[in-house]
């Protein structure tokens, strides 16, 4: 009986911790938290904050110039930019690449959407971007409604977009 009182204790510890740890409050970098604030610089030296945006459907892409599955990806990108125009914003954030190096990667490059970079690599970390590219889509009330790790096709960026338009 001893034993059994014991072993509960430490269940409904372990519970406890758990739930906790899950808990960190509204913002984060899942499926269904607020997107965490951040601000970054575009190619033009320009302040763009993820916040600005509310009330619009944004598509988070994390990419860099060395990553083969990105270069493939961003004409993509670029198609469905140019097929929604002002019902969606694209970020592309270069991650821990220097300006110069940007620059020169899209030198024949005619992507319109904005490029911002984080040469810091502290966004990247703070939405624990593991593997490049990641593309996050944020609803307009500011709550990530997909995450997908690794390049994703134009139909599926076009989908992820209806849903985060849909409100998740």
């Amino acid at each position: 009986m001893h034993s059994f009182k014991y072993v509960a204790v430490i269940v409904v510890a372990i519970f406890i911790i758990f739930a906790v740890m899950s808990d960190q409050g509204e913002e984060g970098s899942t499926v269904g938290k607020t997107a965490y604030d951040f601000t970054l610089f575009d190619l033009e030296g320009n302040e763009v904050r993820l916040s600005d945006f509310r009330g619009k459907v944004v598509y988070i892409n994390y990419w860099a110039t060395w990553c083969v599955h990105c270069k493939t990806e961003m004409p993509a990108m670029e198609v469905l930019y140019r097929e929604l125009g002002d019902d969606l914003v694209i970020l592309a954030v270069n991650v821990q690449e220097r300006r110069a190096v940007v620059d020169n990667f899209l030198v024949d490059k005619d992507y319109t959407y904005p490029i911002l970079l984080d040469e810091k690599g502290e966004v990247m970390e703070l939405y624990n971007v593991r593997g490049i590219p990641t593309n996050i889509f944020v609803d307009g009330e500011g709550r990530i409604c997909s995450r997908y790790n690794g390049a994703i096709s134009l139909e599926m960026m076009k989908q992820a977009v209806n849903e985060a338009d849909d409100g998740c």
